[in-house]
């Protein structure tokens, strides 16, 4: 569901941090501010978690084309992913035959 936040949906973010602002213009009562404080802090994290994973699908992309090996863990499985073996980038995955992997789930070997 919340798989393609974190690239680059600038829009989605916009809407949040105006929503943001609307709500504190609204509120009066010391409910409403539980309330509009708590969705600040879960839409922060949300941000602050967009942000990491931008960055993790950004350096992967960066070392997947300096020809570096990535290790990709998909469920208990691991697999070895570099240009040499036939993988190529299709959207957010590495993609070799009918293997997806997403590019986050991988990290340096």
């Amino acid at each position: 569901m919340f798989e393609y936040l974190y690239f680059r949906d600038l829009g989605i973010q916009i809407v949040l941090w105006i929503s943001i602002v609307l709500l504190l213009s609204s509120f009066k009562y010391k409910i409403q501010k539980v309330f509009l404080y708590s969705t600040i802090v879960v839409i922060t994290q949300a941000l602050l978690w967009n942000f990491y994973l931008s960055y993790v699908y950004d350096e992967n992309i960066e070392l997947f084309n300096k020809n570096k090996k990535l290790e990709c863990h998909v469920n208990k499985s691991k697999y070895l992913v570099e240009k040499s073996n036939g993988f190529s980038i299709q959207k957010h995955y590495f993609v070799k035959d009918q293997l997806l992997i997403l590019i986050v789930n991988c990290e340096e070997f």
